[in-house]
């Protein structure tokens, strides 16, 4: 008893020395100290008085997982360096894995007690939810990787609203390498037709390779086969159009096409789309059949004029 109560009383003489003894700093050390938190601290008043700030107590865990455990050491270090490189400082939890790995998984439970107070808008960096994914099933294509998550972007255009796409980029960015790649995922995923208007045959020897069909058109009328391969602006079916009249677009078109070859500030008059119309609707009627199986060979310019 004497041992414990003399051991008390050195402990208060302690305490009071230790209380009564003035602490010295290096001059300015303690001014430009509590200059800088005081600073620090009324941004944070202001932030919470007139910003609609909220204070909110984070905690932030990394999970690193590994097939063993010098790989495991490894992405532990690599992280470290990755959050070091941007001003912070990563904590292993020793003897915490379990706790760890437990509020890492979606249970809303938080194991740790290890927490930082940050404010609304350094508190919504870390939250995952405000990305746009873009992650469709059945016959979606892949069209690269999202810049904010790194999740694939896969998309059925055919189900969008505007299923209309367009490639841009400077030279030399891949566009060709992009079409290319969505060319061979639809006729690898879906069963729709590829056509491609290809100007300078760049596309020819992907056409090969998938056993498609080209055909050349050129001022010679000769394909690569040397046979004639000629576009007949007068080939129509009866499955034309779904809505309107297939002879009246027909006449509607070739009106167009005249119109473009005429050319010239007066283009046809109307005694010539007269005529055309005319030609067009008495020429077209006898080639069409209910079945395309068994219609006739279509008309042509030579056959109409």
């Amino acid at each position: 008893m004497r041992c414990l109560s003399r051991w008390r009383n050195d402990r208060q003489a302690l305490y009071k020395s230790a209380y009564n003894t003035p602490y010295w700093y290096p001059q300015g050390q303690t001014a430009n100290d509590l200059a800088t938190f005081g600073s620090e601290a009324k941004n944070l008043l202001q932030d919470l008085q007139s910003r609609n700030e909220r204070m909110f107590l984070l905690t932030f865990l990394v999970v690193n997982m590994a097939d063993t455990k010098r790989k495991l050491e490894n992405d532990v270090f690599a992280a470290a360096g990755i959050a070091q490189k941007n001003n912070c400082a990563l904590t292993r939890l020793d003897y915490q894995q379990e706790a760890g790995l437990m509020s890492s998984v979606p249970l809303g439970e938080n194991l740790i007690p290890i927490q930082r107070g940050l404010t609304t808008s350094s508190t919504a960096i870390f939250i995952p939810f405000i990305t746009q994914e873009l992650f469709q099933t059945g016959a979606a294509l892949y069209y690269g990787l999202n810049a904010l998550s790194n999740n694939m972007i896969l998309c059925d255009r055919k189900q969008l609203k505007n299923p209309n796409g367009l490639i841009l980029g400077t030279p030399g960015s891949g566009k060709s390498f992009a079409a290319k790649r969505e060319m061979t995922n639809a006729f690898l995923i879906t069963d729709d037709d590829i056509i491609i208007c290809d100007p300078e045959a760049e596309y020819f020897s992907l056409v090969q390779r998938l056993d498609g069909q080209v055909i050349r058109l050129s001022p010679t009328g000769k394909g690569i086969d040397g046979k004639p391969q000629y576009v007949n602006p007068m080939d129509i079916n009866l499955n034309y159009s779904e809505d309107d009249s297939p002879l009246a677009l027909k006449s509607d078109f070739i009106l167009s096409l005249c119109e473009l070859v005429i050319g010239g500030k007066e283009g046809l008059q109307p005694v010539d789309k007269t005529v055309i119309d005319r030609s067009v609707r008495k020429r077209v009627p006898p080639f069409l059949a209910p079945d395309p199986g068994k219609c006739r060979s279509s008309a042509t310019f030579t056959t109409s004029f």
